[in-house]
């Protein structure tokens, strides 16, 4: 994985942060069309993970 995540990563972590996971998942899906192993396997954890806390 790269060193560093882009910045829509970690606006959704924020997001994520502040109980917003429909915005969070908004964001990180974005990204996630775009990126690529192993980043992209890493990016849908994190989707998967803010989907738990709705339920």
């Amino acid at each position: 994985m790269n060193e560093e995540m882009p910045d829509e990563f970690w606006q959704g972590v924020e997001q994520f942060n502040a109980e917003q996971y429909y915005t969070c998942h908004d964001t990180l899906e974005a990204l996630w069309i775009e990126a690529t192993e192993p980043e992209k396997l890493f990016i849908k954890a994190f989707c998967k993970l803010q989907w738990r806390c709705i339920i």
